[in-house]
């Protein structure tokens, strides 16, 4: 059996590095314009789901496929392997973390998460995995974001 290539990334951990390429994904998502806003839900279930949610900032719908690597995480780097990707869907995104929806268990803590932007361009993330559940056939896991991987 062939030695299965791994690659080692670069990565920039600043939070402002975070929040432009979150932004990036967000502006890139035509159908999160379209979106409804949290505010324009029913006060109760809004007040319900924010005394059950733990998150710090507002999610905002994002349905759009991205591309998930496993990856290991040594001296603020990412490795991972060239074979090891997996199509998935995200959910939402927020200031700090997205949710998606994939077919398999995600068994490593770490991911690269890699968007295509409709717009040009790509922007990858590292993230950890905070949880996840089975659904019908899928699971639906969410993640922090940790990292930007660097161009080139």
């Amino acid at each position: 059996m062939p030695a299965t290539a791994c690659r080692t990334l670069d990565l920039d951990w600043s939070p402002d590095s975070v929040e432009r390429a979150l932004a990036r994904i967000r502006e890139a998502d035509s159908a999160g314009e379209d979106s409804a806003d949290e505010d324009d839900e029913h006060p109760a279930k809004t007040a319900k789901r924010a005394a059950c949610d733990r998150r710090s900032g507002v999610r905002r719908p994002l349905v759009t496929p991205a591309f998930l690597v496993p990856a290991q995480v040594v001296d603020r780097r990412a490795t991972v392997q060239e074979d090891s990707q997996s199509l998935v869907v995200s959910l939402d995104v927020g200031p700090h973390g997205l949710g998606i929806q994939h077919d398999r268990r995600i068994q490593s803590q770490y991911s690269i998460v890699e968007f295509d932007l409709w717009n040009g361009g790509s922007v990858a993330l590292l993230v950890e995995k905070r949880w996840s559940l089975p659904g019908d056939g899928t699971y639906r896991t969410g993640f922090r974001v940790l990292a930007v991987v660097r161009e080139g």
